[in-house]
């Protein structure tokens, strides 16, 4: 109520005084919230107002398996009606950890993020390890066995060596072979064939003329 419509005066006749108002428009308490709750902010604001976060930004603290990033307000933000209450709303995102994969002389073979909670994958070139006059290398596996990922890991890869065997011949001064085998690096070759012979000059002349007289 604002006033009469016209100043009240002494009564000389019928009269008739009409009420008039005052338009006042209502405002409504808006609050802002956390996710667990905490108030973050409150405004009041009159009635067809957007209202507008002026807080800090919301956070929510990260857990042993996921990062959580502020991404708006529930229910979505609109002209107020009427008293309201907006929770911030978090997107979860699966922490990622390094995993590393060495060769078995400490070079890096491939090393990348893997989501927490899942297993590792090698996808690098199959480990090598060069060979030695004594040894071949061939790869077995990695150092333990792939486990879920909740830390950062390492792991390494294994090799089994294998005695490299050479060929050791017994030839006698003419080139024929005597003896012949296979023998692991390390190993002392010996001779097990019959004493080496080279015919004498006599004998040489003896068969050459036994050709001739034939």
């Amino acid at each position: 109520f604002d006033k009469w419509d016209k100043n009240v005066a002494e009564v000389t006749g019928d009269t008739v005084y009409t009420a008039t108002y005052k338009t006042q428009t209502k405002s409504y308490e808006i609050t802002f919230v956390n996710y667990d709750g905490e108030e973050l902010y409150k405004v009041t604001l009159e009635y067809g107002k957007v209202p507008e976060y002026k807080g800090a930004e919301p956070k929510k603290d990260e857990d042993v398996s996921y990062r959580y990033k502020f991404i708006g307000w529930d229910p979505e933000i609109k002209s107020v009606t009427g008293e309201a209450t907006y929770t911030a709303e978090f997107q979860a995102e699966t922490k990622q950890i390094i995993v590393t994969f060495f060769n078995w002389d400490g070079n890096v073979l491939e090393s990348k993020f893997v989501d927490y909670g899942s297993l590792p994958v090698y996808t690098g070139k199959e480990p090598v390890r060069k060979s030695t006059a004594q040894y071949t290398y061939n790869f077995t596996g990695w150092d333990k066995e792939f486990e879920v990922v909740t830390a950062r890991a390492e792991y390494t890869a294994q090799f089994e060596a294998t005695v490299n065997e050479y060929t050791v011949k017994f030839v006698n001064h003419d080139g024929t072979v005597l003896q012949e085998e296979m023998l692991a690096y390390g190993s002392e070759g010996e001779y097990k064939g019959a004493e080496p012979a080279r015919a004498t000059d006599a004998d040489r002349r003896t068969t050459a003329d036994a050709i001739e007289s034939g």
